[in-house]
């Protein structure tokens, strides 16, 4: 039983709990002039997409969209239909990202080598190396983005998650 318990910690992990850190994240991913990364930030921290999905959005299904309007997207672990409302910070990162795509870009979230994907392992190298310059210490990976929106849905604005 012991082996159960420490297997699963082992794959627990964190979201980012101090909204100032999130903010410094941010600011972080700004200063870079990274649009891509800021993007993908704003999106996983503002969404409750898993990083297989968030690196699955496509450029038409966002690029016309104002600040409420929704797109869908089919989760890919669960075959579930999802419905994202763009809200104002999405919009903001979503437009400074657009004119540094390339041309014919399917994805919003590419790949810097030639036209392929982002894969979720390269977005979770992304997320722990961010958590690493700002500090924090932890099991962070691509999932703590999810996290992250769920923990700050609970205790920053009191809404019960499920």
């Amino acid at each position: 039983m012991a082996a159960d318990k420490k297997s699963a910690r082992s794959t627990w992990k964190s979201p980012i709990k101090s909204q100032d850190k999130v903010r410094e994240i941010e600011q972080l991913l700004r200063a870079q002039k990274n649009p891509r990364d800021w993007c993908m930030f704003i999106f996983g921290i503002n969404t409750n997409l898993r990083a297989s999905d968030l690196v699955r959005i496509e450029v038409d299904h966002v690029r016309h969209l104002s600040p409420g309007d929704a797109f869908r997207i089919i989760e890919k672990k669960t075959g579930k239909h999802r419905r994202v409302v763009l809200n104002n910070k999405m919009h903001q990162a979503l437009h400074k990202l657009l004119p540094h795509l390339k041309p014919g870009s399917p994805l919003l979230f590419q790949s810097q080598k030639g036209s392929a994907p982002m894969t979720v392992e390269h977005a979770g190298r992304l997320v722990k190396a961010w958590c690493h310059k700002v500090g924090l210490k932890g099991p962070y990976c691509s999932h703590s983005l999810r996290k992250t929106w769920a923990y700050t849905q609970h205790t920053v604005f009191g809404v019960d998650v499920p």
